[in-house]
């Protein structure tokens, strides 16, 4: 039988060599760390994404197919991403390189002059990649599908005098390419499924080339319908959860006064417009309350 002693000596002679393998942790060590930003798997458990950031540099966002192992991909200076839920597309903001991000800062240039993101979509079948240059953000449901919502200014129609550069959202659909483009949009939003969209559509006082309204998007029919266009500013969209009923607020009064009235409208798919649900006169309360603007319908 082995002597005890010479057992325990043996076990802190080795613990204390391999101790004395390791290399010391200092300040070089730890800029080589990584951290785990973000993670998303699509609901079958086929499609993995993570978004993996170096202490100083550009984040990767990793992509892999489970069940092939050549099926992968690694992509630069995304800043944060969105798997769909059946894991065939992914979403995504890309940053430009840090290096011109950095001088740009350094130049003190203007805000309209920094370097612009773009939009990256991977069509996680095949990895191919598309990117859409100069977005300002995007949107998408809670559990994307195939839409994804983008926003952007469109450069001065040099053709024209009088032209101003336009902000506008763009819904995509991510299979078929097809796009709307909406503008001067002051709200959207998808259900929590991404098969329905509605926008508040609110030009300015002077512009007489638009109609204030909200137009809504049923994005299975691929169909589209202006809902309300009898008021003079909308806010405060919220859909149930399978998109088949929509509810915000509205109002008419252009007045500057401290607390404007507000009116509750509803809209539900298969109806031509949407209707008055709740005002004043319907909240019954012998306070006199109101909808106002801080109302939250949901």
């Amino acid at each position: 039988m082995r002597n005890p002693i010479c057992l325990t000596i043996s076990i802190l002679l080795s613990t204390t060599l391999a101790f004395s393998q390791k290399k010391p942790l200092d300040h070089s060590v730890y800029d080589g760390w990584k951290s785990l930003q973000a993670t998303a798997i699509s609901n079958d458990g086929k499609v993995v994404a993570a978004l993996i950031a170096p202490q100083e540099g550009d984040t990767v966002l990793f992509i892999h197919q489970i069940e092939s192992k050549e099926k992968k991909a690694s992509l630069h200076r995304v800043t944060r991403f969105t798997l769909s839920t059946d894991g065939q597309w992914t979403v995504g903001l890309v940053k430009a390189p840090l290096a011109e991000r950095r001088q740009a800062r350094i130049d003190k240039k203007k805000k309209e002059e920094l370097p612009k993101d773009s939009l990256l979509i991977v069509d996680n079948r095949t990895f191919a990649v598309h990117k859409i240059p100069d977005i300002t953000s995007y949107k998408t449901a809670r559990e994307m599908s195939r839409h994804v919502a983008y926003s952007l200014t469109l450069p001065k129609d040099t053709t024209q005098k009088e032209s101003k550069e336009r902000k506008a959202v763009i819904l995509r659909d991510l299979a078929s390419q097809h796009e709307d483009t909406l503008y001067n949009v002051k709200e959207h939003i998808f259900n929590r499924w991404g098969n329905a969209f509605a926008a508040i559509i609110q030009p300015g006082e002077k512009d007489s080339t638009d109609v204030r309204r909200v137009e809504f998007f049923d994005l299975v029919n691929n169909t589209r319908k202006t809902i309300s266009s009898d008021q003079k500013e909308y806010k405060s969209l919220a859909f149930d959860e399978p998109g088949s009923q929509l509810i915000y607020l509205a109002t008419g009064d252009t007045s500057k006064v401290e607390q404007k009235e507000y009116d509750l409208r509803y809209y539900s798919v298969g109806s031509d417009t949407a209707r008055v649900l709740a005002d004043r006169s319907a909240l019954a309360s012998p306070g006199g309350w109101i909808f106002n603007e801080y109302a939250s319908p949901s």
